[in-house]
């Protein structure tokens, strides 16, 4: 594992307020330098310092070489070893949790900065939106609103198929709605409204057809 402080040393202190390292007992650095940051209110991250730890509860102490050392107010642990698929254990969809905490990063690591957060939404969106279950999922639902309440696979096929690809021509029509762009609501709407099944007169005489009345709604 690597080990790192996040410190902060003001600008009347002195240079450098070393720590030994110990973990479990056995010093791992004897001296680990801890550089003036300029202000206490400037906060990195120390030189990466390397140890092994056990499993369960492991002891680690920093220790003052000194008079004194700086503030610290936090300890960060990295793994260093295989990655968990070497070993055969593998997450299907790993948790990633993101700070929002602003940082610097003196040694390639610290807290992920905002920007990355945004980041990870916009690629949690992406995923969402282009999963292979939302076409069918929002077309349902618009055809259960806009069309019938139990519409059959074929319809729903026709209708995901018009979201995927942007475009929807009715049959016998030399008309074509939409963009061409992955999720055109045109289309999809157009799909809806014009498929056979949603606008057959044969289909409205038949008392099993159509959609329930939404009950009155009470604002």
């Amino acid at each position: 594992y690597n080990l790192y402080l996040r410190y902060a040393l003001g600008s009347g202190s002195s240079l450098d307020r070393p720590l030994e390292i110990s973990v479990n007992g056995a010093v791992v650095q004897a001296s680990l330098s801890l550089p003036n940051t300029g202000s206490y209110d400037n906060w990195i991250h120390s030189a990466p310092v390397s140890a092994s730890l056990v499993a369960g509860t492991n002891v680690i102490k920093a220790k003052a070489t000194g008079s004194s050392g700086p503030d610290v107010d936090h300890l960060r642990i990295e793994w260093t070893g295989s990655p968990l698929s070497d070993t055969g254990y593998a997450f299907r969809n790993a948790p990633h949790f993101v700070s929002m905490i602003r940082d610097q990063y003196p040694y390639g690591i610290g807290e992920v900065t905002i920007r990355d957060a945004q980041y990870e939404t916009d690629a949690v969106l992406d995923h969402y939106f282009y999963h292979d279950n939302t076409a069918p999922f929002l077309c349902i639902r618009f055809i259960q609103r806009f069309g019938i309440s139990n519409p059959s696979p074929r319809y729903i096929t026709e209708c995901a198929r018009a979201f995927r690809s942007g475009l929807y021509s009715p049959p016998g029509s030399v008309h074509t709605f939409g963009t061409g762009d992955y999720g055109d609501l045109h289309a999809t709407i157009a799909a809806v409204i014009l498929d056979r099944e949603g606008s057959s007169e044969v289909l409205d005489r038949d008392p099993s057809s159509g959609s329930l009345r939404e009950p009155l709604l009470k604002v």
